[in-house]
Order: structure tokens, then C-alpha cells, then sequence
């Protein structure tokens, strides 16, 4: 079945990957990075585990083109660039929001909901991690943890069960490694569980990290 069989019933656009188990398959969902689209992390798609029922979301923010953003980076204001937090917390409830639908539409095990992000897509894993609280692996490549978009009903230690993948390219000049390294140390200190990796790239995915995600994603609990 090819991602345009068949449609979710979603409030973003989406492509999706059936899983080739009969049914309780594990979920995967796509976060995309600022700037691009569903169909980009969507490429990971034919190398990820044939059990995976994959969805590849589409931001809501239309920037042009085939480009599109979970929230608006202001890069010339006079104060420096910022980030447009409030559209940011509004993505992350988007995102859970999305989930639930996911899972009321396939036949997902609610146990086994993961996210992949990158970049922006990443930081908002982050959020939704802390604060739907029940997600069984979380990978986060080239993102950060901001406090700042956690929506009000966010708990910051609400996640003990979540497993996060984090990875950085330590030449990074979009995101600096430095604040991947202080998200893993806040993780940390919140007792979650966690896998760190720098690389030796820019604001990308070598093949070395998407072989250590695809182990982290395919490892089994104990």
C-alpha cells in the first residue's frame, strides 16, 4: 500500500506508511524542521521497520513555496531573532491533539506512540513528550528542549517512562551542540531515560545517526 492509498482524517496534511503487522502496530509520527515538509523526513520511511505505521505530518504555517513551519522564526527584528512562542504552544497541543486522532483511527497499541522530530520538529517532540506523558520513545535529532513552549498543563517530570533518542552534529550552526548537551543534562535531572550521540555534522543526518536512531527505534524493552 503507498502513502497516497489512503488518507487519515486530519486536521494537517500527512503521508502514511502502513504497518505490515494485522493490527496493535506500533506508531511512528514525523516532525518535519523549519522550512520543509511532510515529505521530507518521510524519506526515512522505506529503510524504518515494516512494523512501524508511519505518519509524516505537514506544519500548518504556509511560508511559500514548498515550505512550511510549527511556528514563525522572526530572523531581522531589532532585538535579534526570536521565536514565535505562543504559535509554537499551539503546535504542541496541534500535535497531541493529532495523535489522538491517529489512534482513533488505526489500529495502533496506545502503549507503543512514538515521535520522530528534527530541528524545529524536535523541539516540539520535546514539548509534546512533557506533556502528554504516556509517549514510548521520543527521538529528538538536531532539537532542543525549551521550556518556554510547554503549554500550562505541561509537568516537566511527567515522562519517566518515555525513552529519548537525542543526536547533535557538533559542528551545528542553525542549533548549537551546547543546548542539546543542556537538554540531555535536564533530562537527566528529571530521571528519564536516554540516548546521547554528537556527530561530526553541521545542522543534518549523517548515515551514522540514522543507523544509531534505526537501533534505538527497532530495540526491543528488556
Amino acid at each position: 500500500m503507498s502513502e497516497t492509498s489512503r488518507l487519515l482524517d486530519l486536521p494537517l496534511a500527512h503521508l502514511y506508511r502502513p504497518s505490515a503487522l494485522k493490527g496493535k502496530a506500533p506508531l511512528l509520527v514525523l516532525l518535519h524542521g523549519y522550512g520543509s515538509n511532510m515529505h521530507d523526513l518521510f524519506g526515512f520511511a522505506p529503510y524504518l521497520n515494516k512494523d512501524f505505521a508511519i505518519v509524516a505530518l505537514q506544519a500548518p504555517i504556509h511560508l511559500g513555496g514548498p515550505s512550511y513551519a510549527w511556528y514563525d522564526i522572526y530572523f531581522d527584528q531589532p532585538q535579534g531573532k526570536w521565536n514565535d512562542e505562543a504559535q509554537a504552544r499551539v503546535s504542541v497541543s496541534l500535535i497531541l491533539d493529532v495523535l489522538e486522532k491517529i489512534v482513533d483511527q488505526l489500529d495502533v497499541d496506545p502503549n507503543l506512540l512514538n515521535l520522530l522530530g528534527f530541528s524545529q520538529g524536535a523541539i516540539l517532540s520535546y514539548a509534546a513528550a512533557m506533556s502528554q506523558g504516556e509517549l514510548h520513545k521520543v527521538a529528538c535529532l538536531s532539537g532542543y528542549l525549551n521550556e518556554a513552549i510547554l503549554p500550562e498543563f505541561a509537568v516537566l517530570n511527567s515522562c519517566p517512562n518515555t525513552q529519548f533518542f537525542i543526536s547533535h552534529g557538533d559542528q551545528d550552526q542553525v542549533i548549537p551542540v551546547a543546548w542539546a548537551q543542556r537538554s540531555k543534562s535536564q533530562l537527566q535531572e528529571l530521571g528519564c531515560q536516554l540516548e546521547y550521540h554528537e556527530f561530526p555534522v553541521g545542522h543534518g543526518v549523517s548515515p551514522e545517526n540514522f543507523a544509531a536512531l534505526n537501533n534505538f527505534l527497532n530495540r526491543t524493552d528488556a
